[in-house]
């Protein structure tokens, strides 16, 4: 990225073959899936160290499972608390989606965790302020419920098993993408989890 050369530059890197650093940063462009960046310290004494991150949103669909630091698990239910697949659902159902979260064993504890669940167009969130919950779920600092998602800031102690429960309607017959839900402490962003994205389908009831 630009700001990665930028800092390269400032630290008084060239590039490896007498690239330039405008053909780096093409190499490096938004479009890259793999590729090489090769520096050269040319300092006469000392050992240089750089480090590169990328950051970026997945396409939808190429979310990878991730569980660093924290585990995440997701499970549908009705509200008898049967199974229920999200991948097809019958138009008016009321059902429940809840999102385990696990601190590993060797962890302490993990302050501030942002937990983000944004829902298809074809579900909608029930007016959980109304709704009784709270007996089947763990405790949380702040929740932030909109339109199409819900915010839920927790901590978790160590070894701790936290339960988020969200319950849900699917209203709207057809085809919707159904987002990754990501779990990162706010503070440390080696400290995160995200299920990947699918398709899911809200169905004709059967007559």
């Amino acid at each position: 990225s630009v700001e990665l050369v930028r800092s390269l530059v400032t630290a008084g890197f060239t590039p490896a073959g007498g690239t330039s650093w405008t053909s780096c940063v093409a190499a490096i462009g938004p479009n890259m899936l793999q590729g090489t960046l090769d520096v050269t310290n040319h300092a006469t004494t000392g050992v240089a160290y750089v480090r590169l991150i990328l950051k970026g949103t997945p396409l939808a669909g190429h979310e990878s499972i991730v569980n660093q630091g924290i585990s995440m698990q997701v499970e549908y239910e009705t509200k008898n608390g049967q199974p229920l697949n999200p991948l097809a659902v019958e138009q008016g159902t009321d059902f429940i989606a809840t999102v385990t979260l696990t601190a590993p064993p060797a962890a302490g504890s993990i302050d501030r965790v942002a937990l983000t669940q944004v829902f298809p167009s074809g579900w909608e969130i029930r007016n959980m302020r109304f709704e009784q919950l709270s007996e089947k779920e763990s405790g949380y600092e702040y929740r932030d419920i909109r339109d199409d998602r819900v915010f839920t800031y927790c901590s978790l102690s160590p070894q701790s098993v936290n339960h988020y429960r969200i319950e849900l309607n699917a209203a709207y017959v057809g085809k919707y993408y159904l987002p990754a839900i990501y779990a990162s402490a706010m503070y440390d962003e080696t400290i995160n989890a995200v299920v990947p994205g699918k398709w899911v389908e809200v169905k004709e009831p059967v007559k």
